[in-house]
Order: C-alpha cells, then sequence, then structure tokens
C-alpha cells in the first residue's frame, strides 16, 4: 500500500525515508506548497493524492491546526487511512476526526 505523505519538512523526509524501506508499505506522492515542486512525487495537489486509488493512507507532518485539520477531514473523507501525531490538531479537533473514521 503506498503511503502519502502531507508536508515534506524535516519530519516529512524522514518519514519518506522510512518509507522507501519498509515492508508491506511504500512511499506515494508528497504534499508539498505550490510552486516547491522538485521531485517528481510531490505535488501540491491534494486532491491527486485523495483521487490515487493506490495511496491507502496518509501521514500527516505538517503541523499546527490549518491546513493540517482541513486536510484530514478530506482525507477520512474519501475513505483512506490517517495517521498524525500532531498533538495540536488532535487538542482541538481530535473527537471530530475520530468521529469521521
Amino acid at each position: 500500500m503506498q503511503v502519502a505523505v502531507l508536508g515534506y519538512g524535516t519530519v516529512g523526509k524522514g518519514v519518506y525515508a522510512m518509507l522507501q524501506n519498509a515492508q508491506g508499505l511504500e512511499p506515494g506522492p508528497v504534499l508539498v506548497r505550490p510552486g516547491k515542486e522538485k521531485e517528481s512525487f510531490q505535488t501540491s495537489d491534494l486532491d491527486a493524492i485523495l483521487s490515487d486509488p493506490a495511496v491507502g493512507a496518509v501521514a500527516e507532518v505538517m503541523g499546527g491546526i490549518e491546513p493540517a485539520f482541513s486536510y484530514a477531514k478530506r482525507v477520512l473523507e474519501s475513505g483512506k487511512h490517517f495517521v498524525t501525531s500532531n498533538k495540536a490538531l488532535c487538542a482541538a479537533h481530535g473527537l471530530e476526526l475520530a468521529a469521521l473514521a
């Protein structure tokens, strides 16, 4: 299963590298800010990730509440698995996201 990554800072790069060696998982597209697409696996289009049937899960590593919350809702509404360690997001909207899941 491909895992998309939302964010490509220090943590995002680490998650992407780990996915390259993960058994049973493979790295999918990585969401970056518009104009920051430098690699073929990077996109600034969340809809491209959500509509990709090969992507089964999305890992959010952006931090903060927005746009992470809006993206998380869309990921869950699309039927994909969602993973985050974003404490601010979970504190502010964890119950709402759990209900969507």
